[in-house]
């Protein structure tokens, strides 16, 4: 499963993110976590109805993160260090979405030259 986890606001783009994907038609599950960003869980149900996409799990905000992260193969985030250590420690694939705002850039950078030793 590709998990699609952007925290308690959601992912940046995520919408615009989930289309790509969806428009790919892509033969894997597909979990996306909104969290609360109403507007990115209404947006991401519409587009699980254009593209029928039955793989595809819409979750508003979440308690059973770690669960999530557990059945994923691939987690595309931008959640800072907790988080990626959490997705490292259970030997899953991170993507991460490094932008502008992101204050943990410079700190993710580094934690992953040194988990990957790059």
């Amino acid at each position: 499963m590709l998990l699609i986890l952007g925290g308690g606001d959601g992912i940046p783009k995520g919408e615009k993110i989930l289309e790509e994907i969806l428009a790919s038609k892509p033969d894997y599950e597909i979990g996306i976590v909104c969290g609360k960003n109403e507007a990115l869980k209404k947006g991401s149900e519409k587009l699980k109805e254009k593209y029928q996409a039955a793989h595809l799990r819409i979750y508003g905000y979440v308690d059973f993160i770690y669960e999530l992260i557990s059945v994923s193969d691939v987690v595309l985030t931008k959640c800072g260090a907790s988080t990626i250590m959490e997705i490292l420690n259970l030997k899953k694939f991170p993507l991460l979405m490094i932008t502008s705002g992101n204050r943990n850039k410079e700190m993710l950078i580094t934690l992953l030259k040194k988990t990957w030793n790059l």
